[in-house]
């Protein structure tokens, strides 16, 4: 069985899909939405497409209601948490300061700490460096020059010259 989650799968790439009997893909992307068209009479492929969370909530209601994991409070904070960040959300900081986390840390070191300890755990013995982090991305972010490029009556375009924090200027230029 091949899962697919968060991911538009290109159209090149679509053939890969028929190497597996099962499929499912859980997304809350509409560019994923092809894949859905071009198999929907296959019945070979199930889909959970939604906006209404992101991907990594939605498969974890997915297992959940197939029985495959169990429900608990560590899971809940993980799924809210990265739909919290991942849906630009922002009701809970320490969403934020997990991606941050994430960011500066190890990738594998971070999964293997993230099977057995809550967000919350893993914060509070890394407060320090991600504060650090997260003071060099505001300095960066302030040090970051934009341009306006256009001034029509349309919306707003702005140029920014930035090797990091792409995201982070993004969204303060939204604010």
């Amino acid at each position: 069985h091949l899962y697919i989650t968060d991911i538009s799968i290109h159209k090149d790439l679509s053939g890969l899909i028929e190497e597996f009997q099962d499929i499912t893909i859980i997304d809350h992307h509409v560019s994923t939405y092809w894949v859905k068209d071009l198999y929907k009479h296959s019945g070979r492929i199930d889909f959970s497409i939604s906006k209404r969370r992101c991907a990594t909530y939605l498969f974890g209601e997915y297992l959940l209601s197939r029985g495959m994991i169990e429900d608990s409070d560590w899971l809940r904070s993980w799924m809210e948490l990265v739909d919290d960040h991942d849906r630009y959300i922002h009701a809970f900081p320490e969403s934020d300061r997990l991606n941050s986390l994430l960011f500066i840390t190890n990738r594998a070191r971070f999964v293997d700490d993230a099977l057995v300890r809550t967000p919350e755990e893993m914060l509070d013995e890394n407060r320090d460096r991600v504060d650090r982090y997260l003071t060099s991305q505001a300095e960066y972010i302030k040090q970051t020059t934009y341009t306006k490029i256009s001034d029509d009556d349309g919306p707003s375009v702005y140029l920014a010259y930035a090797e990091k924090f792409k995201s982070k200027i993004a969204e303060g230029l939204m604010q």
